[in-house]
């Protein structure tokens, strides 16, 4: 079941975001960490926990209930692959990692586009 145009902005909007943060963002940031001031640190990890927490653990909801189209679904695989990545930059900047379980989320949303292919 594919959501209202509503929802649909709502999703596109949350993997645009957090698709910039996992990238470019925590990118700049970790090659910037150790000139960072304490308050600049903090600040933004906030922003990332923010991310981590609660926008991707929307996504994962969403998806969970069939809202995501198949090209949302195939932004969120690109998402939690660049995310799987990153986690040894987060354990590195000890940076909240993300709430869903990668692994599971991936193989799962993988399935379910692979049957939708089918």
């Amino acid at each position: 079941m594919v959501a209202s145009a509503e929802v649909k902005e709502r999703i596109d909007g949350f993997l645009e975001t957090v698709m910039i943060m996992a990238t470019e963002e925590l990118s700049d940031n970790a090659a910037d960490w150790d000139q960072m001031q304490k308050w600049e640190q903090d600040s933004w990890s906030m922003e990332w926990d923010q991310a981590m927490v609660t926008i991707l653990g929307e996504l994962e909801r969403r998806s969970l209930a069939g809202e995501m189209t198949v090209e949302q679904s195939r932004r969120y695989v690109r998402l939690l692959k660049i995310l799987k990545e990153q986690l040894p930059v987060l354990k590195r900047l000890e940076l909240q990692k993300p709430v869903v379980d990668l692994d599971a989320a991936l193989a799962r949303v993988q399935q379910a586009l692979a049957t939708a292919s089918a």
